[in-house]
């Protein structure tokens, strides 16, 4: 299976773009994957995956599977599985550190607990944590911080969430080398920014993994997945090079003062 570890959908977005481009990126990056997956990481202002089961797009469906953390989008026309949607949230820790809730539907206010807690708050409810790396997010006080939950939690329950918006100049952190020495998994995920055309990046820098899997309760196959030690992810696709990583830097700086 073949899943983009961080997405975004914003309401911006042109919805049947967003899949068309989804799909080609995944063939891109490995066209044997026989299920495709979107591991998505809401903003506490989006809320996509709840209303899955009002969208129409022409040339899809959304089907519900039996659990409540998931969606299949089947081609209309031919009644192929095409994508999983799996719900998610990006939780903002007081640090102002990210903390990605995978295959859950708990939301928590913004900047109200810390790190640790919305760790423990997500597995908790059943969803597995990935602490995100950030541009100047990991140095620091915060980088203290990082250090610290990666030596208080384990592989078995805390990913790292790497993404496009960590340029190709920008070597693997010293942080997220040493963590993956350890054992931590390294998710990888196309993190779209909240303008028109961002749509481009969907699943554009994925991660593979195999195993048992089950159509009816996706999210609980890829939760479990995710945090078995025996189950390898490797990273497909490609980050933002220097040029598009400096201009999407900005636009999300500009999109921040105006907010």
């Amino acid at each position: 299976m073949i899943l983009d570890g961080h997405v975004h959908i914003y309401p911006v977005f042109n919805i049947s773009l967003a899949l068309q481009t989804a799909l080609k990126n995944f063939a891109l990056c490995r066209n044997d994957a026989d299920i495709k997956v979107w591991l998505l990481t809401e903003r506490s202002d989006c809320h996509f995956f709840e209303d899955l089961k009002n969208t129409k797009i022409e040339g899809y469906v959304f089907q519900p599977t039996s659990e409540a953390e998931s969606f299949l989008v089947r081609d209309a026309e031919t009644d192929a599985a095409l994508l999983y949607i799996l719900a998610g949230r990006q939780l903002i820790a007081k640090e102002n550190l990210e903390i990605c809730a995978l295959g859950s539907t708990v939301s928590v206010a913004d900047k109200e607990q810390s790190a640790k807690d919305l760790i423990l708050k997500v597995l908790e409810n059943n969803g597995v944590p990935a602490l995100n790396w950030a541009p100047g997010k990991w140095f620091g006080e915060r980088g203290k911080v990082v250090r610290s939950i990666l030596q208080e939690f384990t592989p078995e329950n805390l990913l790292i969430s790497d993404t496009t918006m960590r340029p190709t100049v920008w070597p693997t952190p010293k942080i997220m080398a040493d963590a993956m020495k350890r054992g931590y998994k390294v998710i990888a995920g196309s993190d779209p920014l909240p303008f028109a055309g961002e749509e481009k990046y969907l699943a554009s820098y994925a991660s593979m993994m195999s195993g048992d899997f089950d159509a009816d309760r996706p999210a609980d196959a890829i939760r479990r997945l995710l945090l078995d030690p025996g189950t390898p992810i490797i990273r497909r696709g490609k980050r933002s090079g220097l040029f598009a990583f400096m201009k999407r830097q900005v636009g999300i700086m500009r999109e921040k003062n105006v907010n």
